[in-house]
């Protein structure tokens, strides 16, 4: 229970209608039912300092796309929200560069940039995400090229202790040192708060072709996902589960028109690919996210290349829909439960993905499950050696845990 005198505190530091009192809100077993919303970069340091001061802790969302994932907390009186950060301060079109408040919804920057002549590079699965939560998530979706910190040129980030710390900025420069952007992508807004980003654009694809390619078993599928990634002009090369035993391969290609048309006419021979609408990278968008119904789990796996066909072969041998992306060396595995789901099949479940994983050159993590799943396990899988280097980097930037505690990797 949050004192009378911290809420004024609270509310004094968030600013004019930032302080939202509202009905619990669960989160993994934890209820709240206060949301702070800063309007800009000063109201959120001065919210993080008090919070700090007051010993509270806080869930921080932007879009709410990604709230399902990570472990249960540990501590929960607020939520903390980016939603009023919001804004394309600039676009250079020059440049190519733009420099965006996190709370923006990706979808307004597109809208934004439509006939510049460039195109947001961040792709995650998600169609309400935010710049700041597709980046803290390192979030990744079907048009995805890269890792959001691949696009990433500079962020401004808000610590626990009040400070407001900038790396990187609008221009590429080669630095000697950490680049520190990489350490706040995909922290899951365990260390920082992201309040704006700097990100590289790309130029908008002067011609862009989709087509599919059908297989009966996980070996042809693979070898044609897998060639198709290789193309120059990829923007997409995805292999999913189709019905029992079927293979869909789904792929995009874009760039200047020759090289696409020549890509496409070499998939048509050598797979016998075909034409395919659009709403097919859409599909393929909302199966990443899919959970199997009454329960499910779902989870995110790092394969290499050379192991990908065994690696899709073992989870589905243990009844898993399958999703992969072989440019990013990434598959995501969703399994059902019943309703009342037994321990040992969930324990069983858990035991193959890490096995699994292992086998296939990568860590994984389990993206969405059940509360009742969640409780004495880790989402992040086994961190072995980096444990320690996890949890000194938590005591280092929110030693006094404010800041989604217990959610991250290693419980931190």
């Amino acid at each position: 229970m949050i004192a009378p005198d911290q809420i004024d505190a609270l509310r004094d530091a968030v600013g004019d209608g930032g302080l939202q009192e509202h009905a619990p809100v669960d989160l993994d077993g934890l209820t709240a039912a206060l949301t702070l919303s800063p309007a800009d970069g000063e109201g959120l340091s001065r919210t993080l300092a008090v919070l700090r001061n007051c010993g509270l802790a806080v869930a921080v969302r932007g879009s709410g796309s990604y709230a399902g994932v990570g472990n249960p907390p540990i501590g929960l009186d607020a939520f903390l929200s980016t939603g009023r950060l919001v804004g394309i301060e600039e676009f250079d079109a020059s440049e190519g560069v733009c420099h965006v408040q996190s709370g923006t919804p990706l979808r307004d920057v597109r809208d934004a940039l439509a006939g510049s002549g460039w195109e947001l590079p961040l792709d995650p699965p998600g169609r309400d995400s935010t710049v700041g939560g597709c980046i803290a998530a390192a979030s990744v979706g079907p048009r995805a090229l890269g890792l959001p910190c691949d696009q990433v040129l500079g962020l401004t980030v808000s610590l626990t202790s009040g400070e407001r710390v900038r790396c990187g900025g609008r221009v590429v420069k080669n630095v000697t040192g950490y680049d520190l952007n990489k350490l706040y992508s995909g922290s899951f807004g365990s260390l920082g708060v992201i309040e704006s980003a700097w990100l590289r654009l790309r130029a908008v694809p002067e011609r862009s072709a989709s087509c599919e390619i059908q297989r009966s078993d996980a070996a042809g599928a693979c070898l044609a996902a897998i060639a198709a990634a290789r193309c120059v002009s990829r923007r997409v090369a995805a292999i999913a589960t189709n019905g029992a035993d079927g293979w869909r391969v789904v792929v995009e290609l874009a760039g200047d028109a020759p090289t696409v048309e020549r890509d496409l006419a070499w998939l048509r021979d050598e797979y016998g690919a075909s034409d395919t609408a659009q709403e097919a990278i859409e599909q393929i968008r909302d199966l990443q996210l899919e959970v199997p119904a009454p329960l499910g789990l779902r989870f995110r796996l790092g394969a290499l290349p050379s192991r990908l066909e065994s690696t899709l072969v073992e989870l589905r041998a243990g009844g898993a829909s399958l999703l992969a992306y072989p440019g990013l060396q990434l598959v995501y595995a969703s399994f059902s439960l019943d309703a009342s789901p037994d321990e040992a099949d969930v324990e069983a479940i858990f035991h193959n993905v890490k096995s699994v994983a292992h086998s296939a050159g990568g860590g994984y993590v389990c993206e969405a499950a059940p509360t009742s799943v969640k409780a004495g396990r880790d989402m992040f899988g086994d961190l072995g050696a980096s444990a320690a280097i996890v949890r000194a980097l938590k005591q280092r930037f929110d030693p006094t845990g404010v800041l989604n505690p217990g959610r991250f990797a290693g419980r931190n």
